[in-house]
């Protein structure tokens, strides 16, 4: 199951390099993670698509957790991770390539074994960009996303948000 094409990655990283402040909208979500982690005593997170990192030094928590790290276009990040309790995939998945969506999917269904917090922009909030994405983005409605998403997961919450939306769901079958 490929997950990313060599030129998407290399893609990525040039974005973050060109752009400090690429990734850091997933901040916004900080609040709300840590939330989750407290109410569902969450023992390890996988920040999956982490980017520079940022999420966990943002988290709220009255105990330490395990927290890994990962993000193929990071060097320091690009090992593939162990399955986690909590996956929380924050502004990723509009960034993946439109024909590795479903593998991704699949991944990530495969990494969380319990609960995942995923945000997913539908909207990049410019008509003439949407229009122009090109593979290395998949911006597309709301109706096109939640299928694919419920048929890995059990949905629980849903939300539209300025850009797009959030989903808490829960794996089907829970791991161990």
């Amino acid at each position: 199951m490929k997950l990313f094409s060599k030129a998407h990655i290399e893609h990525q990283k040039k974005v973050h390099e060109d752009c400090p402040s690429y990734g850091e909208t997933s901040l916004i979500f900080a609040p709300m993670v840590s939330e989750l982690i407290e109410s569902n005593e969450v023992q390890d997170l996988l920040d999956y698509g982490a980017g520079k990192g940022k999420l966990a030094s943002q988290l709220q928590l009255s105990r330490l957790i395990n927290i890994q790290i990962y993000d193929p276009a990071f060097d320091s990040h690009a090992a593939k991770p162990k399955p986690a309790e909590m996956v929380v995939c924050l502004d990723v998945l509009d960034n993946v390539e439109t024909d590795k969506v479903d593998a991704v999917l699949d991944d990530l269904s495969a990494l969380t074994k319990r609960i995942g917090f995923f945000s997913i922009n539908t909207t990049t909030g410019d008509e003439t960009a949407d229009a122009q994405q090109s593979e290395s983005k998949t911006i597309r409605p709301v109706e096109w996303w939640l299928p694919k998403i419920m048929e890995r997961f059990e949905l629980h919450y849903f939300s539209r948000i300025n850009l797009g939306f959030v989903v808490v769901v829960k794996n089907k079958t829970p791991q161990q």
